[in-house]
């Protein structure tokens, strides 16, 4: 239920703004963070909003990224079309200068898909606790993250650093704190967090928070190599700025699909090989906002001071492999090590694993996982704390098991939205959404996630279980099997 209120208007730099009053919380829909990213802004670094003069109205979601069709996800994720994509939604207890902190949300969708307006995203419940929630939108696939000559790099990442310097310009309109500013995002919205550890951006917040996707083990984009001469040749033109702003979005979105996924087929081997690969679309090494690698830069300690989260779940995407050939799983493991030890001595870790889970193991374990693990253990010496979650918690019924976007709706305490149930099941325990909720909010508002900080003497890690406890020793598993063959 929305009701329209005269009195909440924010004033921010580009002019003012009309929100909402829902549930008790401010909200401020669809606001451009920079300007259209078409006509002559296309494929170019975010540009500033236009300001505007009057009251604009900030009562709807705004346009989502151009993206590939997809008709059904473990998240909901609508779209809508429309050229001013590069918007934010801001919830808010009240405009009271308080100074409250502020926690940013990135999407994830693997870097191609995704977006601000689901309503697993809806920031009531951090508002509601006394946080400023925004969510943001950025460009995706193509136009975001594939190096383009005679384009700028890393187009998504500096729209994410774009949205970051919006918070800290215009982030007290709404009663929030720029110096106190929280980053979170989950699969790619994780990975994005992680890449901004390593770019000047990192000034821009204070705290982050990394679900399911801290970093990758291999820091060589080993599918863009692949990716690219089939992207090229299906869309029949080379990777220059000048050969592709000619060319529309939708027929790269068509071209990109082609090019993309772990096989024609959808074997489970083709599957595991595909995760094994990584991302052919992401933030890449560009010598400038990126100089080096996403881990060399946070090994070398410039992100120090950055208060960090960081888990995942327990099988993530386990339960994509279905019929794997057991004459075929060495092989198909193989991708992941970098020798044939590493494959054995998985084995030795999973006794008994049935091929499906052995390649379901895998694949989360070196993507989502492992990552996190070695993650903490490069923080060891940081001067701001690093807390490990690990969530356990699998649903009674169905086959999806602790999946990937499970601890979701457990963080925004959204167990009753929309498709929380079909990864959930019919009865999720609230009290552990309870449980998760405020240990995001304890983090955001004061560094502390509520359990003992990551150390070398102990390792200790929340498990997110009904009911949850703190372990010693967290991660042991990934870290025997996974960061040996890190390179």
């Amino acid at each position: 239920m929305r009701e329209r209120r005269d009195d909440l208007v924010a004033t921010i730099r580009s002019g003012r703004l009309q929100g909402f009053w829902r549930d008790g919380v401010g909200a401020f829909l669809g606001v451009p963070y920079a300007a259209a990213p078409v006509g002559p802004l296309r494929l170019q670094s975010p540009a500033p909003a236009p300001p505007w003069s009057g009251v604009r109205e900030a009562l709807a979601y705004g346009p989502t990224a151009p993206q590939p069709y997809r008709p059904s996800t473990l998240i909901p994720e609508p779209t809508i079309d429309g050229d001013d994509y590069l918007n934010l939604n801001v919830f808010t207890p009240d405009l009271q200068p308080a100074r409250r902190p502020v926690l940013v949300w990135i999407h994830g969708g693997g870097f191609f898909a995704g977006g601000n307006v689901s309503p697993w995203y809806d920031g009531t419940s951090f508002a509601t606790a006394g946080i400023v929630f925004v969510s943001i939108n950025y460009r995706l696939g193509v136009e975001g993250f594939l190096p383009i000559a005679g384009a700028p790099s890393n187009r998504g990442v500096r729209d994410w650093i774009a949205a970051l310097e919006w918070v800290r310009d215009n982030i007290e309109a709404f009663g929030g704190d720029p110096a106190n500013v929280t980053i979170a995002g989950q699969s790619a919205g994780g990975m994005a967090c992680a890449t901004l550890l390593a770019t000047p951006a990192r000034g821009l917040f204070n705290k982050a928070i990394l679900m399911s996707g801290s970093i990758e083990l291999r820091g060589a984009n080993r599918r863009l190599a692949e990716f690219l001469p089939r992207f090229e040749a299906l869309v029949g033109a080379p990777a220059t700025f000048e050969a592709l702003s000619a060319i529309s979005t939708e027929r790269l979105i068509a071209a990109q699909e082609k090019a993309s996924g772990p096989g024609e087929t959808g074997r489970a081997e083709e599957v595991a090989l595909g995760f094994s690969k990584g991302l052919a679309l992401r933030p890449q090494i560009d010598g400038d906002l990126l100089p080096i690698d996403i881990g060399q830069a946070i090994r070398r300690g410039g992100s120090d001071d950055v208060a960090l989260m960081v888990g995942a779940t327990a099988d993530e995407f386990l339960f994509l492999i279905r019929g794997a050939d057991a004459a075929k799983t060495d092989r198909t493991l193989a991708a992941f090590f970098n020798d044939a030890e590493g494959v054995a001595r998985f084995r030795r870790l999973h006794p008994g694993a049935s091929p499906d889970e052995l390649l379901g193991r895998a694949i989360a374990e070196f993507a989502f996982r492992a990552p996190a693990a070695e993650l903490a253990e490069w923080r060891l010496g940081a001067a701001a704390p690093t807390f490990v979650y690990d969530f356990r918690w699998r649903p009674a019924e169905g086959l999806l098991g602790s999946c990937h976007c499970l601890d979701v709706p457990f963080a925004f305490n959204r167990l009753g939205a929309q498709q929380v149930g079909g990864v959930a099941g019919a009865n999720p325990p609230q009290g552990l959404a309870d449980a998760v909720h405020q240990a995001w909010i304890s983090f955001v508002k004061t560094g502390d996630a509520g359990w003992p900080a990551y150390r070398a003497d102990k390792r200790e890690a929340m498990v997110f279980d009904d009911p949850c406890r703190i372990e010693r020793n967290a991660l042991r598993l990934e870290r025997e099997v996974w960061l040996a063959e890190a390179p």
